[in-house]
């Protein structure tokens, strides 16, 4: 193993949304869900992704719903699969999967909380200086509030980092159990959905017989997780992630030595 400050927990921006699809995959595996049941759409976030322009009430399958969480990242998606499992069953994984401190995504937050918390800077400070028992009842008052417009949301992160203690969180060793627990618990189709966008070129893919990933951003967060299987058939994990409150972080500069 190389690494750097492999116990140095650090916000993950969407790269979170691997926790949901290994507590889906898990689900599958053990005949508590199929891929094709059908969730009908009844959560809204923002951009990134497409599903935000899906009209409401749309039937959709989970396995739909996990590919475009893991390909585009999109949030809508991510919402709606965090509403089929409960947040509890999540945070269930997390800590099964064996990460070092899993209270730290305890209150559990879906896309569209993270981005109203970000963009209120007094529920910001209320999340902040509460206990859990707070922080929970800030995220039911988001539950009754309207979604503010998008150009509000795109405002809140318009100048540079933004609150990077309101996030989603996982040291780069916590990923590496992560993705091992995956191999042992999760369904192989969750393997697939990683595989649909593996962020590597044609020239690396050929030195692989497996190639799965999922990164995230956001101003001053980068983390790009990659699981790869060799010739001979043996797994490799290859995480990288980046926080800098102060500024926002350069993401040719981070994959470009992950490419390399």
């Amino acid at each position: 193993m190389i690494a750097r400050g492999a116990t140095t927990p650090l916000a993950l921006g969407s790269a979170f949304k691997l926790y949901v699809l290994a507590a889906l995959a898990e689900d599958v595996k053990a005949g508590r869900r199929r891929w094709s049941d059908v969730a009908v759409l009844t959560e809204k976030s923002y951009p990134s992704g497409q599903m935000q322009d899906w009209p409401q009430g749309a039937p959709v399958t989970l396995h739909t719903l996990a590919s475009l969480m893991i390909s585009v990242s999109d949030n809508t998606a991510t919402d709606q699969l965090i509403a089929v499992l409960g947040k509890d069953r999540i945070l269930k994984l997390i800590e099964d999967s064996g990460h070092a401190d899993p209270g730290a995504n305890d209150p559990f937050l879906t896309t569209r909380e993270l981005f109203m918390l970000k963009a209120d800077p007094a529920l910001t400070a209320q999340w902040r200086s509460g206990d859990d028992a707070a922080r929970a009842g800030v995220i039911d008052a988001l539950a009754a509030r309207p979604d503010p417009p998008l150009e509000d949301i795109n405002a809140a992160f318009a100048n540079g980092p933004k609150a990077l203690d309101v996030e989603w969180f996982a040291a780069p060793a916590d990923l590496a159990r992560l993705l091992a627990h995956m191999r042992r618990t999760a369904d192989p189709q969750a393997l697939a959905i990683m595989a649909i966008n593996p962020a590597a070129t044609e020239t690396i893919r050929a030195n692989w017989r497996y190639i799965g990933f999922k990164g995230g951003s956001e101003p001053g967060v980068m983390n790009f997780t990659w699981l790869l299987t060799d010739t001979d058939g043996r797994d490799w994990v290859l995480t990288l992630g980046w926080n800098n409150p102060a500024a926002v972080v350069d993401e040719g500069k981070l994959e470009a030595i992950a490419q390399r």
